[in-house]
């Protein structure tokens, strides 16, 4: 015997709900990470530029990006004898603005010195995907996918039990 009406609106609104709650939940755990990132990346400056150690890196490599792409440089230090080598975004969301300079300023964390604060204000973390502006877009829309699933799949249930009643 073929499923009837009932039970094809049954299993189309337990999928929605199932999408729904999974758009919402992708939605939330990204836009939540993201916010936890850059609030982590805002203490570790204001950490590096209080204890971090002031090396002179020298600039290695400036790559200017395209339309699509930004500006990046590759800088080097030495600290206690070892060679740090790390490619940061070049000055801000636009990128350079003329040619770098051959050195910059870093605060290094004495305690990883792999890790550091440029004068550009980028860290060791800059390029890090996790840091991306496009995870907080995109977590943004599956939270709205999410939010207006849901919201059909409430309407739906609730327009079937008033015609069911009525």
């Amino acid at each position: 015997m073929p499923p009837n009406q009932t039970d094809n609106q049954r299993l189309a609104t337990a999928l929605g709900s199932v999408l729904a709650s999974v758009a919402l939940l992708a939605g939330i755990a990204l836009v939540g990470g993201f916010i936890w990132s850059r609030a982590a990346l805002a203490d570790k400056k204001d950490w590096l530029r209080t204890n971090g150690v002031a090396v002179t890196a020298t600039l290695t490599e400036f790559d200017q990006g395209g339309s699509r792409s930004t500006d990046m440089i590759e800088i080097a230090y030495e600290y206690e004898g070892t060679r740090h080598e790390a490619r940061i975004p070049c000055a801000g969301p636009t990128g350079c603005h003329a040619t770098p300079e051959p050195t910059m300023q870093v605060q290094v964390d004495p305690r990883s010195p792999g890790e550091f604060l440029a004068a550009n204000g980028r860290t060791d973390d800059s390029s890090s995907p996790r840091n991306a502006w496009t995870i907080l877009v995109f977590g943004l829309v599956l939270l709205l996918v999410g939010v207006l699933l849901g919201t059909a799949m409430i309407v739906s249930v609730v327009q079937r039990r008033r015609r069911a009643a009525g």
